[in-house]
């Protein structure tokens, strides 16, 4: 399979057929089209949420250099719509919608979550990687840290969203001020009925640093790059 990862139109929702072997379609959220839906998420009355994934906690965007040197502990989202990445993708950003098959079993599917949910996933794609907790919980933050000295790159995130469910595993996170990008990501895993283990990434972003909108194409290949290198690090 093609694991290059696709940009999808605003506001869209695509599905990517698995090929031989696998049952159905998948929907952006991880959902499995035609499955009954998308499963529950774990602590949807987050920090700040009232009314569960549909509803936005407001987020200010920073002013220029405002708080980019704070503690990680007293940053702030950067985006209004948090939780998007549970349903539609909001408009004003880039999409993308991508998923691979990456084990077959329960076996496979405990163990690439256990990665998954330690982070482990980010170190293989080349992240050095500072958790606030050792897994992926609601409210923990991370900064990821990519390349060397003047031109090594920080992206700070907070876990907005926790899945756990028997058959599906995963967290989105999003932007801190001081990340480049304004957005957020979610990873999905699913155990399909017929036994294929189905890792999903979905993400809407734009650009927040000057130097990423200068350099916004470049970035955008950088985002493909990072994406195929997750969706290699659970194979």
């Amino acid at each position: 399979m093609d694991d290059a990862a696709q940009p999808a139109g605003d506001g869209a929702h695509d599905e990517q057929d698995l090929g031989p072997g696998s049952r159905g379609r998948v929907a952006a959220d991880g959902t499995p089209a035609g499955e009954g839906g998308r499963g529950r998420w774990a602590g949807e009355r987050a920090r700040g949420h009232r009314d569960g994934p549909g509803t936005s906690r407001r987020a200010r965007a920073p002013r220029a250099g405002r708080r980019r040197d704070a503690p990680l502990e007293q940053r702030r989202l950067t985006y209004p719509e948090v939780g998007a990445t549970a349903g539609a993708l909001p408009a004003g950003y880039d999409h993308l919608v991508r998923s691979r098959a990456v084990g077959v079993g329960e076996a496979a599917f405990r163990a690439a979550a256990e990665r998954l949910m330690g982070w482990d996933m980010h170190r293989s794609a080349g992240f050095e990687v500072r958790p606030t907790a050792a897994r992926a919980a609601l409210g923990a933050r991370v900064v990821l840290r990519l390349g060397w000295g003047p031109l090594r790159l920080e992206a700070p995130c907070e876990v907005v969203r926790v899945l756990d469910e028997p058959r599906r595993q995963g967290f989105a996170y999003g932007t801190l001020e001081g990340h480049p990008e304004r957005g957020e990501e979610l990873f999905c895993l699913d155990l399909r009925p017929d036994g294929t283990v189905v890792l999903s990434i979905t993400a809407f972003s734009r650009p927040a640093a000057w130097w990423a909108r200068a350099g916004a194409p470049a970035a955008r290949c950088v985002q493909e790059r990072v994406t195929r290198r997750y969706l290699r690090g659970l194979l």
